[in-house]
């Protein structure tokens, strides 16, 4: 019996982690004994002595790769490889021949499966040939129940298998909606989740380094993080260049790489093209977004999913996100709208945050940042890696910690100077301005009203010619306003004007009016309540003439 199986899903990882570079997934560590056993030979030459690991991500066709940047890919190696196939037979257990298929038929037939105790007794025996039969080197035991949980699940309605195709598998899916919900989830700040972001602002210094950009170089990060829903991807250098006026390509990569020192995004080591702008991925992932109320947006990848939950804050934007349980890969569905989740499958998903960061958060904390259809699959899953430092949150904390960390990384900083010179102010700032200007157009409009509509009502209740007292008074002031209708309609016009121009103006980016470079965050509901306003002065500077027309005089 093979030591993998003595020691059942115990992590054999030594030394720092790698990612793969095809994917950007971390692998498990795996020994170079299983490499020689399962690769082809005329692939033999290409391993040397580097660690290597092996990539569990279904759609990269990467099995093998090493610290060195050399892969191995499914076509080099003997046998198929169960976590990357999406036809049958789709392979659980090397050792004993076990598929998919055959514990989805037995569990059709009985109601149950067997594979795994059966395995179980196997193993006891000895005769487990994991470390040379599996593409993995560890123990097909875990990858077995895997496939029990996957496989009962289907035959109670709820989901399919994972190997099957994703065209497939999408027409599969349970809608959202059939989900009974008690009620949607919000953003939950409990002392684990205030923790943590606390603890991550201090690790990735966000708010510092932006403070320290010049004008050019922020108008090129938040350039960036707009045009990923516009474009699907990151925009390249010519892009960036055109849009903001830079004239020279070597200025806009300049700005790439101090940008990528700061940890603000991350690129290619090779290419040096933009690889991720937190919290977008131009690298397919796991994690898939979708805009629900933007229907020109692009679908995106976040890196993690903290940067899933984070998206619909930063875009001010509601959201489908589509992920993947990272232990027994069962879809994850979720749906944001306004601000909270409203619906989920499973229900009792939990995200699992890791803590460890070194250099980048791409490299170091994203890949442990996951989904899990349940706090019981988190668990068996922290089994296998005893080492990893983090934290299960809930949904609400999960939303907490990705509003906290994204919702502000679109917004000018206090002081921030915008490209043009000019002070960029803050939201709070542009709020009041535009609320000032409302209400000093919804007074003049009254005032331009007033003083006509006036005369009428003290006319109605009877106070005429040669009346005395306040109401006299009052009818005479009025009357005395009259003339001065013509600077109360054109003050109502200036008013609402700077509230159009205050929630609707272009900010200055690169020396250029760019649209799409200003975030909606928080204008929405300001911007109907301008409408509303300005509807209503509207009527008010009208009303002398709809009031005629009613009354007949």
């Amino acid at each position: 019996m093979s030591d993998c199986c003595k020691t059942l899903g115990k992590s054999k990882r030594q030394g720092d982690r790698f990612l793969c570079s095809h994917c950007g997934r971390e692998g498990q560590p795996v020994d170079r004994t299983t490499i020689d056993a399962l690769l082809k030979p005329e692939s033999l030459s290409q391993v040397n002595g580097s660690q290597y690991a092996f990539c569990e991500t279904p759609s990269c066709p990467v099995v093998y790769y090493a610290a060195d940047g050399t892969q191995l890919k499914k076509e080099q190696v003997l046998v198929r490889v169960g976590f990357k196939e999406t036809e049958d037979p789709v392979p659980v257990c090397y050792c004993f021949g076990v598929t998919e298929r055959m514990i989805h038929e037995e569990i059709q037939r009985t109601g149950r499966s067997s594979a795994s105790a059966r395995i179980r007794t196997e193993v006891k025996e000895g005769n487990c040939r994991c470390e040379v039969e599996n593409p993995s080197g560890r123990c097909c035991l875990g990858e077995v129940r895997q496939a029990e949980k996957r496989a009962a699940a289907e035959s109670k309605g709820s989901v399919k298998p994972s190997h099957v195709p994703e065209e497939r598998r999408s027409s599969m899916r349970l809608p959202i909606e059939s989900l009974d919900h008690s009620g949607a989830t919000v953003p939950l700040a409990t002392e684990t989740a205030t923790r943590l972001l606390s603890m991550t602002e201090s690790m990735l210094g966000w708010r510092l380094h932006r403070a320290g950009l010049n004008p050019r170089e922020e108008a090129v990060r938040q350039y960036i993080l707009t045009q990923y829903p516009r474009l699907g991807r990151a925009p390249g250098c010519q892009e960036i260049a055109t849009a903001l006026g830079l004239n020279k390509l070597g200025d806009v990569r300049a700005i790439l790489e101090r940008l990528h020192e700061l940890d603000l995004l991350y690129l290619d080591s090779d290419s040096r093209e933009i690889r991720l702008a937190y919290p977008f991925s131009t690298i397919p992932t796991t994690h898939h977004v979708q805009f629900r109320d933007w229907p020109a947006a692009k679908p995106v990848y976040a890196p993690c999913a903290v940067d899933a939950l984070g998206i619909p804050f930063m875009m001010d934007r509601d959201v489908s996100i589509e992920s993947r349980c990272a232990y027994c890969e069962m879809p994850v569905a979720i749906k944001v709208r306004d601000r909270s989740i409203e619906s989920c499958i499973p229900a009792e998903t939990v995200v699992w945050v890791g803590t460890a960061y070194r250099g980048h958060a791409a490299t170091s904390i994203c890949p442990t940042l996951d989904f899990f259809c349940s706090p019981t699959d988190v668990a068996a899953w922290r089994e296998a890696r005893p080492q990893e430092e983090g934290y299960v949150l809930s949904l609400g904390e999960a939303l907490y910690l990705g509003k906290g960390i994204f919702e502000d990384l679109l917004r000018p900083q206090s002081g921030a100077v915008s490209s043009s010179g000019i002070t960029a102010p803050l939201p709070e700032t542009k709020k009041a301005a535009m609320m000032a200007s409302t209400a000093g157009g919804l007074l003049a409009a009254f005032l331009a009203s007033i003083c006509c509509i006036g005369p009428v009502v003290f006319a109605a209740l009877g106070v005429g010619v040669g009346a005395t007292g306040f109401l006299a008074g009052t009818a005479g002031f009025l009357k005395a306003l009259l003339p001065y209708r013509p600077l109360f309609i054109g003050l109502t016009t200036v008013f609402l004007g700077v509230g159009f121009y205050v929630a609707y103006r272009r900010p200055m980016v690169g020396g250029a009016s760019c649209q799409a470079c200003v975030s909606t965050s928080g204008f929405r509901p300001n911007r109907w309540l301008l409408w509303i306003i300005a509807g209503l002065a509207v009527a008010l500077v009208l009303a002398p003439y709809w009031l005629e027309l009613a009354t007949g005089s």
